[in-house]
């Protein structure tokens, strides 16, 4: 569990095991990810800091995310910077990008604009011509059942006037 109200202090590598994983000479804890000891808090040394911090940046190119690491240069706290790493690879990008994609399949697929047309500005009411509206709240829910539906967009409010 990473602690971080400990203050960070310099530590060195004893051992790589690949450019995102260091051995923390203060407690010999593997760290992976981290440019900060999630045990001691000693700071990982700079070439691991480094190679951490170009692997995030790769990492997020490779799903056109690379504006989140767009100010990373004004985290001037290690402990703050090691925070927002873990919290990068701690998203699963690839099944993120794969619900993005068939979503935007199913959108294409489903996508039918004949059935959409704009609303008739001579059909605008206002609130003294709406009539009943449990009545057309018990239409629309219906309508909705049946698989029909229709969207109205109201601008200026939240319906308040209306009942909703």
């Amino acid at each position: 569990v990473f602690v971080a109200s400990l203050t960070p202090t310099m530590g060195s590598c004893n051992s790589k095991v690949n450019s995102l994983s260091w051995t923390c000479d203060s407690c010999g804890l593997n760290n992976r990810n981290n440019i900060v000891c999630s045990n001691c808090s000693f700071n990982s040394p700079k070439d691991i800091h480094d190679g951490i911090v170009a692997e995030c940046k790769k990492l997020l190119q490779k799903y056109n995310q690379s504006h989140i690491l767009n100010h990373i240069n004004d985290i001037t706290n290690r402990i703050d910077l090691n925070r927002l790493i873990l919290q990068i690879y701690s998203i699963d990008f690839q099944y993120v990008d794969k619900l993005y994609k068939r979503a935007m399949n199913e959108e294409k697929q489903t996508n039918n604009n004949e059935n959409i047309s704009p609303f008739p500005h001579s059909d605008a009411c206002d609130i003294s011509s709406i009539g009943d509206i449990d009545r057309l709240c018990d239409l629309g829910f219906k309508a909705i059942i049946e698989g029909k539906c229709c969207v109205v967009i109201l601008a200026g409010g939240q319906g308040s006037r209306l009942g909703f």
